[in-house]
C-alpha cells in the first residue's frame, strides 16, 4: 500500500518534538520559560514561543506544528519538509522512491524505529476510523432528511391514501436506517 507524506507526517510529529527542531535547526537555542528570538524573520526580541508539539511568533505571526516551522524556516513544500525532517533525525521511516533501501540502511536505533512505525500504523487506524466516523455522519443526515420526510408526508388518517411521495420517502427511510446500521456495525468491529 502507498502511504501518503501526511501519513509520515502523523509519526513524524509522535517522535520529533518542537524542542527537538529547535535545537538541531537554530544557531543558538537558549530558550527562556520555551521562548527565544523568532529563527523564522531572524528576531532579536523573545517572541517566538513555542511547546512541545508547536509554535507561535508573536511577531511575524508564523504558527505550526514542527513541519510547517521547517516548511517555513527553509521554504520547503510540504513533503520536502517531510523528508527533511526524517532524513535529519534519521528517523528511516520509508519517504521517497528509495523507500525499502533508505529504510535497511537508516542508522538508528530499533526501539526508535519500532516507535515510529507503531505510530504510522496508529495514524493509519485513526485515519480509516475517522472515514467510518464521518461515513456515519453522513447516513444519519441522509436518514433524518427522509424520517422528516415521511412524518411530513404521511396521510392524515388511516383512511387517507398514501401518496407517491411518501411511499417513497418511506423506502428511502429503510433503507437509509440499513445502511447507518451496517456503518455503525462496521465501527463497532473495528475498534475491537
Amino acid at each position: 500500500m502507498e502511504l501518503k507524506p501526511s501519513e509520515y507526517a502523523v509519526a513524524i510529529k509522535q517522535i520529533v518534538t518542537m524542542p527537538d527542531v529547535l535545537e538541531r535547526y537554530t544557531a543558538s537555542f537558549s530558550p527562556r520559560k520555551n521562548r527565544i528570538p523568532c529563527p523564522i524573520h531572524n528576531g532579536e526580541d523573545y517572541n517566538f514561543c513555542f511547546s512541545d508539539s508547536g509554535f507561535h511568533c508573536f511577531v511575524c505571526g508564523a504558527s505550526g506544528d514542527v513541519i510547517g516551522f521547517v516548511q517555513q524556516l527553509f521554504s520547503l513544500r510540504f513533503t520536502d519538509a517531510v523528508k527533511k525532517i526524517n532524513d535529519d533525525f534519521g528517523l528511516g521511516l520509508p519517504t521517497g522512491e528509495a523507500r525499502n533501501s533508505h529504510f535497511d540502511k537508516a542508522k538508528i536505533s530499533k526501539a526508535r524505529r519500532d516507535a515510529a512505525i507503531r505510530a504510522l500504523g496508529n495514524a493509519l487506524m485513526k485515519r480509516s476510523d475517522e472515514e467510518l466516523e464521518e461515513e456515519y455522519r453522513v447516513r444519519l443526515k441522509v436518514y433524518q432528511v427522509y424520517r422528516d420526510a415521511v412524518e411530513r408526508l404521511q396521510p392524515e388518517s388511516p383512511d387517507d391514501a398514501a401518496s407517491e411521495e411518501f411511499l417513497h420517502a418511506l423506502d428511502q427511510r429503510i433503507a437509509a436506517e440499513r445502511k447507518l446500521d451496517e456503518t455503525l456495525a462496521e465501527i463497532c468491529s473495528s475498534r475491537r
